[in-house]
């Protein structure tokens, strides 16, 4: 499969199916790819925000990054001459910042209902420190310590609070897998956990599997099923 024909239409939100689920495991699989592809989301910000000038500027610094397999270059080049006929007619490009708006407006960290931390108040006890670190905010240690306490007690909730982190800290595709291994213990954070999982995929622009998700919920009448139908409609 032509992989610069797969970035293109990754941009452009017109994977679907097959080719959007061979997208997703080249991001998993192939660093090339995956460096691939931030780069040319690097390209689409500078065409949305920069005029032609600032698009000129910016050649330099693209141009500098590994493009062996993808040729930025020409591309550039192609926008900046279509802009100065004015021709640019891409409405697709503001579709990713759309949904990250969208996502910024939907996401807030799943509250602490676990173990409500008591301020001024101490423990050893490592699932209350978990906890302490999740509601203030340090979610690289509550990480770790949810990890930790996982491997001891196997409680799938701490799967599910990991994930919130791991949505805070921008690493969606983490989030996305601790999400779809969470769904299988079925716990009663279920309902809740497809509500995430399909703000991770929005935020990682799998649009088609955020809309299977808030589809699902709707359907359902599950957790957040009217933010979700409002959602879905604005996809």
């Amino acid at each position: 499969m032509d992989r610069e024909k797969l970035i293109q239409d990754y941009l452009s939100d017109r994977l679907k199916g097959e080719r959007l689920d061979y997208f997703n495991q080249l991001i998993e699989t192939d660093t090339q790819f995956k460096v691939e592809v931030e780069e040319a989301k690097d390209l689409q910000e500078a065409l949305i925000s920069r005029k032609k000038d600032d698009l000129k500027a910016s050649f330099n610094t693209i141009d500098q990054k590994n493009t062996s397999t993808f040729n930025y270059k020409k591309l550039l080049i192609a926008a900046i001459l279509i802009i100065g006929l004015g021709l640019l007619t891409i409405p697709f490009l503001n579709k990713s910042t759309d949904h990250q708006k969208l996502y910024a407006q939907h996401f807030e960290p799943y509250r602490n209902i676990i173990k409500p931390i008591e301020r001024g108040t101490e423990s050893n006890d490592l699932e209350t420190t978990a906890f302490f670190n999740y509601e203030t905010k340090n979610y690289k240690k509550a990480i770790k310590n949810f990890d930790s306490l996982y491997k001891k007690t196997n409680s799938s909730y701490l799967l599910f609070y990991k994930a919130n982190c791991l949505l805070e800290l921008d690493k969606n595709e983490q989030a996305i897998k601790t999400l779809l291994k969470h769904q299988e213990f079925k716990d009663s954070f279920f309902d809740k956990s497809k509500w995430y999982l399909a703000l991770a995929y929005l935020k990682n622009n799998q649009i088609e599997k955020a809309k299977s998700e808030l589809t699902s919920i709707v359907s359902n009448k599950t957790y957040k099923y009217k933010e979700a139908n409002l959602l879905l409609k604005s996809l």
